[in-house]
């Protein structure tokens, strides 16, 4: 579960503050559904699976005060800086914006870049350490989770940690071809949805 996707040019600093929280705190390992939840987010922003992430059972409002990452996995309303995001992807965070997760029916996981923290309920003026970027490249918007591997993991098709592994290998592979200058297209046969990433051959 040690698994790490990296991200370059990254530098520890203590750089969010909590401004307004509910029922939130700081965790290091999770069962079930939310070990899913907790290894996915931490994927998505290139940290170990197991490294600490914020669960939310309630709400948390969080300011950077650096360039970083944060992702959520579960269902949850986010909003970056005013603006309604998606859950499921990596959200590159400039200093001084604000995100803010409202866990719905059941807790989400709110993942940083390198969060540093011992378990602990979450309190509004806490602060933490977490990675800073000196810039973002193209590969940011790979970060992201298909529903597909989302549902099959709900639908218990397969062991819980093979689907985590599934969603590695899928973070790992999208960022190589997003780097490389491949396009992601979704393409519909019959009432499915498939996406794939294209090259154009020199």
């Amino acid at each position: 579960m040690q698994q790490q996707i990296s991200l370059h040019g990254l530098q520890s600093v203590r750089g969010i503050e909590v401004v307004d929280v509910y029922a939130a705190q700081i965790v290091h390992e999770a069962h079930g559904w939310q070990k899913f939840l907790l290894a996915v987010s931490n994927a998505l922003v290139g940290n170990s699976l197991l490294n600490p992430a914020i669960r939310v059972d309630g709400f948390i409002e969080v300011k950077t005060g650096v360039r970083t990452l944060a992702a959520v996995a579960g269902s949850a309303k986010v909003i970056l800086n005013g603006r309604l995001m998606s859950a499921w992807r990596a959200l590159p965070l400039q200093p001084g914006s604000r995100i803010r997760v409202e866990a719905k029916d059941e807790p989400a996981f709110l993942a940083f870049s390198g969060l540093q923290a011992g378990q602990s309920n979450v309190h509004a003026g806490s602060g933490f350490r977490v990675s800073s970027a000196a810039d973002f490249d193209g590969s940011i918007f790979a970060r992201y989770v298909p529903q597909s591997l989302i549902q099959a993991c709900l639908r218990g098709e397969e062991k819980l940690e093979d689907s985590i592994q599934r969603v590695v290998r899928h973070i790992r592979y999208a960022c190589e071809m997003a780097k490389c200058g491949a396009r992601l297209v979704k393409v519909k046969v019959g009432d499915r949805v498939y996406e794939m990433w294209v090259k154009e051959l020199d």
